[in-house]
């Protein structure tokens, strides 16, 4: 019985590549250099390639929500760095049942500009 070895070719596949890269040397240091070069072209897109949101990444290009997004964003800009400090005024806990229910109630003001009681 007889066991195949891969080493015979390996072998022979890298004595044909030593030749090929002896004969071929300039063509095997500038094919590269000139096929980075024309491939990093894609750079110059990279800002308008990268999608951080799955809603960008995930739907079709003119989807009517991107629309409407920037709609939105241009009447109220988000600005994430930018928040309202709310202080109690005896230095309570903002947690507590009756502030919750204050809020829950501002909210429902704000969304459906109606008081809920």
């Amino acid at each position: 019985m007889k066991i195949a070895s891969i080493e015979p070719q390996l072998r022979r596949f890298f004595q044909w590549y030593n030749e090929f890269g002896y004969r071929w040397r300039w063509f095997l240091v500038i094919a590269p250099l000139i096929i980075t070069s024309f491939l990093s072209f894609g750079f110059c897109r990279l800002t308008v390639l990268i999608v951080d949101d799955s809603f960008y990444v995930f739907t079709p290009i003119y989807a009517r929500w991107h629309q409407e997004f920037e709609t939105f964003s241009s009447l109220w800009p988000l600005n994430e760095n930018k928040f309202l400090r709310a202080n109690l005024k005896d230095d309570g806990n903002l947690l507590r049942k009756q502030v919750l229910d204050e809020i829950q109630r501002l909210n429902q003001w704000i969304m459906f500009n109606k008081l809920i009681n």
